[in-house]
């Protein structure tokens, strides 16, 4: 890499030019180009025409970033989405019920109160637990309360850490369903899973 200061080559590291107002200041990178001192495809004034253009541009664009305040960063925040909220799983071992309790939060933070209605599967929260060794299921459909609080009772047929899904349909927006997930460990004996 070369750098090129007002038509001579700077030496040392292209990294400490300093970068003036109106410098015209050229980086090579890879093999020398000599400049072209014609353009054999235009002729007379038009020449001289994209010329000047060409000068004012590269004097123009030479300056750019030379100022002395510098650009602050663009800072992108972490999108806003929907997420699971006030999450409770009190006394989750195998064979008794356990009492689950959480919310779902829009991007806005508020609790989602209304959800898709009707006959059929696609409609309300499905919650779906699924143990880590695909040896067992639970799959509910918990009542959604005004607030949006959603409280249930569940029992896991064995202890094992549990991949929860929850499935969500909501009454309104973009979005037809969403899913939702969170790991939950329950106490008791692990069962093996059966070969089928």
């Amino acid at each position: 890499m070369r750098v090129y200061v007002a038509g001579k080559l700077r030496p040392g590291d292209p990294r400490t030019t300093p970068l003036t107002y109106h410098a015209q200041i050229v980086v090579q990178v890879g093999g020398y180009v000599p400049p072209h001192a014609s353009l054999p495809l235009l002729a007379g004034a038009m020449r001289r025409g994209l010329a000047l253009a060409l000068l004012a541009l590269a004097l123009t664009t030479a300056g750019c970033g030379a100022s002395s305040s510098a650009t602050p960063p663009i800072t992108v925040g972490a999108a806003r989405t929907f997420q699971m909220a006030r999450f409770q799983l009190a006394g989750a071992v195998a064979g008794r019920p356990a009492h689950l309790s959480f919310a779902v939060d829009q991007p806005s933070g508020a609790p989602l109160t209304r959800y898709r209605t009707g006959s059929g599967p696609h409609t309300g929260v499905h919650v779906i637990f699924v143990r880590s060794d695909l040896g067992a299921i639970v799959h509910r459909h918990p009542p959604v309360g005004a607030d949006g609080t959603i409280d249930d009772e569940v029992t896991f047929p064995s202890g094992g850490r549990y991949r929860m899904v929850l499935d969500v349909y909501p009454a309104a927006g973009p979005q037809r369903n969403f899913q939702l997930f969170r790991w939950v460990d329950v106490g008791g004996k692990t069962t093996r899973a059966r070969r089928v």
